[in-house]
């Protein structure tokens, strides 16, 4: 899988399996993205390898771009580095990462790697949508480019929904009135049934 660099939303890493490794009596790998850290259970008594199967979710950010994994030696006291691998996230694939240690080859970690739903545009920069519409206007949605969503080249899902409507006159000669709402967008046009 490629084009990881500039995604961002979730993704999620499945730590599949050590191997190469000098004999150790329990290891775990750890994976940092960003300012996340995550890490997969120990396996004891694993020898130079070991089958993990674990997958870890982190939540990626655009200027994320290297993923940092580390395979650790699970000790009492402190846990010794075994080996540790940067992996560019501009051409990653699911595949084996060669690991060093103090500039030497340690072993290696198969890597799988999926993406989750993308992180939304940030709705801060736009201004709110009014919740109802000034007097003597044609009903419109406030705040929101239609003409401009219309012209981006990825097929985008507008939903609009009327919640309620206020201080609505009458203008019929019955002294009623007929509401219903209208929506113009890209050249079409869209009503709801006159309630």
């Amino acid at each position: 899988m490629s084009g990881l660099a500039k995604f961002a939303g979730e993704l999620k890493v499945k730590v599949v399996k050590v191997e190469g490794f000098a004999e150790k009596s329990g290891f775990f790998v750890k994976i940092t993205l960003g300012k996340e850290k995550q890490k997969t259970s120990t396996k004891n008594d694993a020898g130079g390898s070991a089958t993990f199967n674990e997958e870890l979710t982190f939540t990626k950010a655009a200027e994320d771009k290297v993923l940092h994994v580390e395979v650790l030696d699970s000790d009492t006291m402190s846990n010794d580095a075994l080996g540790d691998v940067d992996v560019d996230l501009s051409a990653t694939g699911n595949a084996w990462y060669e690991t060093k240690h103090r500039g030497q080859a340690s072993g290696k970690v198969f890597l799988a790697f999926e993406k989750g739903a993308p992180t939304p545009a940030p709705s801060s920069s736009r201004p709110p949508v009014s919740a109802a519409p000034p007097k003597a206007e044609t009903p419109s949605v406030k705040g929101l480019d239609l003409n401009a969503l219309a012209q981006q080249k990825r097929a985008l899902k507008l939903e609009v929904m009327v919640v309620s409507a206020h201080h609505i006159p009458k203008t019929d000669m019955f002294g009623k009135c007929d509401p219903f709402v209208r929506l113009e967008y890209a050249g079409m046009v869209y009503e709801t049934q006159v309630i």
